[in-house]
């Protein structure tokens, strides 16, 4: 295929789909979207950097990450990209498509002292023995999705999360140059190896039934067949390095990606929120250093000794509900830093041999209640070591391990949400209900002798890193379920539960985290539960969601959409009032939740309840697209007729749904 006459020994390959061939579109980005625009800018920093952590080199000295947001212009830009565009202009929607004809915003993500992506370079799957002593993450990189060979107690586990580096490009395309030890190289003089690929669709592109996947490589031919290889032409990396201001020498090991036509919401101060927000444990730790330059070349150093002055510089407005305010965020860093330099109280929490991982069979002693609140008035860091058996295979088998949680003032009078942490990974809605008045709380699970708890917990985290659920498939069976659950209840209730025990009840949010099993004792049939959208967005509550039997809610004016009881027990539809007043392309948010006695439906939604995915009957839907996040579906309007009907809730249970426009 035609490539630049400035690279010697790369350009763009594509592989053809023959017969028998099954197409399966790349889905793994759905994992990660959010409407909110921090949150899924949060995606890509929370990924890159939780891969580049846990490769390590040197644990002597800390990994640097550096983040740089550039302009490139026009003619680089059709001198790299003109041959993959046809086909790019097939998959992506047109008014999402870049123009090279014009200078773009791009984003290289770098690492320092890190391993790199090592291994064979070839497209073969590396065997186990090669696997063990090369480790072979640049296979796993590149060539497979939903499978990582990460060692265990690695902080990602499914192998999709690389997906949001091409997410973040509206040309779907990453391009990459890594520096590896010769060690780690199975071939000779390949210690840099430059590569890239987009991520298309199923496109006939010139006659010719082309793949998503496009790699920007080598063409080698092996025992009569042909491979796609990376580069490790030193003029190639050299000229690739010049063009997107990659500073990377030889021998400089780590990691450089380069994400082309990155969207426009990713700018440098955005970047340095979410760093900020996700990582400052990691950044406390000293495990990690941080640099970000921005569009005018300005650099920002982020470290242990500036995070908290950082933290007071960002806008007050610039927060997002899966993450802390800046006084909530500031009082973490400030207890965490009394956590590693050894200042805090502690105390052991034990249960307990005939009921392990039971808080309802625990009680503090009198001594210890007064003693707590007399060192948090003081400005004391509390510090429970709770002892945890971890469940194998085996009923009735365990081994023991132990996590953290810390207390300390909160100098507000408001509700503060406990802050969840596994190996310096904020997971945002472990348990969203942990909410103590006047305290900062944090449950920290980390890596230790044996790593029991944190490997379990890493597996029961889902591809994004958000949540502790014991339905995944990464984690069923590996466990005895009832003893599964049991161990999640245990660490995700533990920062509520040990305050209860401590305090009156007075002083306690409302614990709903066992609500959502006893509904109502006459259930209502009727699942409207909402009130419908305005013009402006704007929603009313629905009965439902304070846990009463459902109803249609109050009537606004101008009203776009309604939902109603459908044809089957346990169904409703969703549909427009008026469709002269829909417009395609509008867009609009539905969450779903089952109503509850008391308190928020939709906080209390567990992925034990359903997935609103499976639910929707698509035989009876028509004319909006959809997109499922969690308990929240996002509907596109493609015609203005449409309709959207949604199957088997649970008949025994009030069903709340809140409905507001997007878009």
């Amino acid at each position: 295929m035609t490539q630049s006459s400035r690279f010697k020994s790369i350009g763009w390959k594509h592989l053809e789909v023959k017969r028998r061939d099954r197409e399966d579109e790349m889905i793994s980005e759905e994992f990660f979207n959010d409407v909110d625009t921090l949150s899924e800018i949060s995606s890509l920093i929370r990924e890159s950097m939780q891969n580049s952590i846990d490769e390590i080199l040197d644990e002597n000295f800390p990994i640097k990450m550096k983040f740089t947001v550039g302009k490139q212009n026009n003619l680089i830009n059709k001198e790299y990209f003109s041959e993959v565009y046809p086909h790019a202009e097939l998959s992506i929607q047109k008014s999402l498509l870049p123009d090279l004809k014009t200078d773009s915003n791009y984003l290289v993500i770098e690492d320092f002292n890190t391993h790199g992506l090592r291994g064979s370079i070839s497209s073969k799957k590396p065997t186990e023995e090669s696997s063990n002593r090369f480790k072979s993450n640049y296979w796993y990189f590149e060539w497979k999705s939903g499978e990582t060979n990460k060692v265990t107690g690695g902080r990602g586990s499914w192998g999709v999360g690389k997906i949001v580096l091409s997410a973040a490009s509206k040309l779907k395309t990453i391009l990459v140059y890594s520096e590896r030890e010769e060690k780690n190289c199975p071939e000779p003089n390949t210690g840099g190896i430059l590569f890239g690929h987009s991520i298309f669709k199923y496109e006939d592109v010139g006659g010719r039934r082309l793949r998503p996947y496009r790699n920007w490589m080598r063409e080698v031919h092996i025992d009569g067949d042909i491979d796609f290889i990376p580069t490790s032409d030193s003029s190639d990396i050299k000229t690739f390095c010049e063009d997107w201001r990659i500073t990377r020498k030889q021998k400089d090991y780590g990691t450089s990606i380069v994400i082309p036509f990155v969207k426009d919401t990713i700018t440098a101060t955005r970047i340095v929120q979410c760093i900020i927000q996700d990582y400052f444990i990691a950044i406390l730790d000293g495990i990690v250093t941080c640099e970000v330059i921005d569009e005018n070349n300005k650099k920002l150093e982020l470290n242990r000794d500036n995070l908290i002055s950082l933290i007071e510089e960002i806008d007050d407005d610039s927060w997002t509900s899966a993450t802390k305010n800046k006084q909530e965020l500031i009082g973490f860093c400030q207890m965490y830093e009394k956590r590693i330099k050894g200042n805090t109280y502690k105390v052991e929490v034990r249960s307990k041999a005939d009921s392990y991982n039971d808080w309802s069979s625990f009680e503090f002693e009198e001594t210890l209640k007064e003693e707590f609140r007399s060192k948090i008035d003081n400005g004391t860091c509390i510090e429970f070591i709770v002892s945890t058996e971890v469940p194998t295979q085996n009923l009735g088998v365990g081994r023991s391990d132990n996590f953290s949680v810390l207390f300390s003032k909160y100098n507000r009078d408001a509700l503060s949400k406990t802050l969840f942490t596994r190996r310096g990974i904020i997971i945002p809605e472990a348990f969203r209900d942990s909410k103590l008045n006047g305290i900062l709380s944090m449950v920290i699970v980390e890596a230790n002798e044996n790593n029991y708890l944190q490997q379990m917990l890493r597996l029961a985290e889902g591809p994004a890193h958000k949540n502790w659920t014991a339905t995944g498939d990464k984690v069923l069976g590996r466990y005895e379920t009832k003893s599964l659950k049991k161990t999640i209840v245990w660490v995700k209730t533990s920062a509520q539960n040990i305050f209860k025990k401590l305090q009156p009840d007075q002083n306690i949010a409302d614990d709903r985290s066992l609500s959502k099993y006893f509904p109502d004792e006459e259930p209502s049939q009727n699942l409207s539960g909402t009130q419908d959208v305005s013009d402006d967005g704007e929603i009313g509550t629905p009965e439902g969601g304070r846990g009463g039997g459902g109803g249609g809610g109050s009537s606004r004016g101008g009203r776009l959409l309604r939902i109603e009881a459908g044809s089957q027990p346990g169904s409703i539809k969703i549909f427009p009032i008026d469709v002269k007043k829909i417009e395609v392309g509008m867009l609009f948010e539905a969450e779903f939740a089952y109503a509850l006695r008391g308190g928020d439906s939709f906080s209390a939604w567990d992925p034990e309840d359903f997935n609103i995915a499976n639910l929707l009957n698509s035989s009876e839907s028509q004319g909006a697209g959809t997109r499922f996040a969690d308990n929240k579906v996002f509907i596109e309007v493609i015609k203005k007729d449409f309709e959207l009907v949604f199957s088997d809730f649970d008949i025994n249970r009030d069903l709340s749904i809140e409905l507001k426009r997007a878009r």
